[in-house]
């Protein structure tokens, strides 16, 4: 009996592609298990890694649509892992998007701003707009230049009675904090740092005071910046004695990085978190096309607090021209 040549099927091309994408489907599941590894244990190596890490909610996403992908593929065991993978790393998610229960504080309210001039780019009316808008106490600048600084100082409607302010001209390294509340420069930062990072206590009464810093660690954009962002990191002061701490500023990292985390377990709050408006993205990098293609956003301005402050809102305000968004804080300071 003779068979049709045109009908005849090779049976080992289809093998073949079977083979790769189940190779594939694998490597898909192997990279899944190794990024979750190294989130969970906070093994940050260097860059571009770091940079990776703090995408985690949008790999954790991306995850489960691989696996529904292994999954029609008829590739069960990599689709599984994938699976567990990106449930696992949403887990860790769920505390920064659910509201926490604090305790009861009886003390001062206080109101913490939080902006980046983006090397004096930024939109200073719009900046001005929301400052009239939500009253804070405290104003934090980070990227100040001195023509934002003189503008500033030129306007009427200025009640800031404080300042510390050390603006630069050529590069991000500027920052400068307003307060209504009567204030005293301090200094608690060890080593130096990229960008300047102001410092000062605030007493309301004599019951009530806190310390407060301006943070802006350098961006972990290359091998020597990765370092400096350690550094900067290591710098930051913790918790310690009766007066609070409150941070605040463009920390270039988000609670997925071991860094942030280390500062959490040191006695620190984020406020974001507390409030279940821990994905809210922050920054965005410019982007591609006028625009048009951007990558996701991530969560690198934060406010932290002592343990033994309550916060009361947390919120990310409009764009104000800024590659970041500013961010706002209303807190509950305790009285000693």
């Amino acid at each position: 009996m003779q068979i049709d040549s045109e009908t005849t099927s090779d049976p080992v091309e289809p093998t073949r592609r079977q083979r790769i994408v189940r190779l594939l489907c694998w490597a898909a599941s192997v990279g899944a298990g190794i990024f979750l590894f190294l989130r969970l244990f906070g093994l940050e190596f260097g860059y571009p890694l770091i940079g990776l890490i703090a995408y985690t909610p949008w790999v954790a996403a991306a995850l489960l649509i691989v696996a529904v992908g292994q999954l029609l593929l008829r590739a069960r065991l990599p689709a599984l892992c994938s699976a567990i993978a990106g449930v696992v790393l949403l887990s860790l998610l769920v505390p920064r998007m659910v509201p926490s229960d604090q305790r009861e504080v009886t003390g001062a309210e206080v109101t913490i701003m939080s902006v980046n001039a983006y090397v004096g780019s930024a939109d200073m009316d719009a900046v001005f707009t929301l400052v009239e808008r939500h009253q804070p106490d405290v104003l934090c600048v980070q990227e100040l230049t001195n023509e934002v600084h003189r503008v500033v100082n030129t306007r009427d409607d200025w009640d800031f009675e404080h300042g510390f302010v050390a603006p630069n001209d050529t590069n991000a390294a500027g920052a400068g904090c307003y307060s209504q509340l009567s204030a005293t420069e301090t200094n608690a930062f060890d080593g130096d740092s990229l960008f300047h990072q102001n410092e000062f206590e605030v007493r309301i009464d004599d019951d009530v005071a806190f310390r407060f810093a301006n943070i802006h660690t350098a961006a972990p954009v290359s091998s020597e910046r990765v370092s400096m962002w350690r550094d900067d990191f290591a710098g930051i002061p913790r918790p310690e004695g009766d007066v609070p701490w409150i941070l605040a500023g463009d920390f270039n990292a988000t609670v997925d990085h071991g860094v942030l985390r280390g500062l959490l377990d040191d006695g620190y709050q984020d406020a974001a978190s507390l409030m279940g408006d821990g994905l809210t993205a922050t920054w965005r990098m410019p982007g591609y096309f006028d625009g048009n293609l951007r990558a996701p956003g991530l969560v690198l301005d934060h406010v932290l607090v002592d343990e033994s402050i309550r916060v009361e809102d947390f919120q990310v305000l409009n764009d104000v021209g800024s590659d970041h968004r500013p961010i706002l804080a209303t807190l509950t300071v305790p009285s000693t």
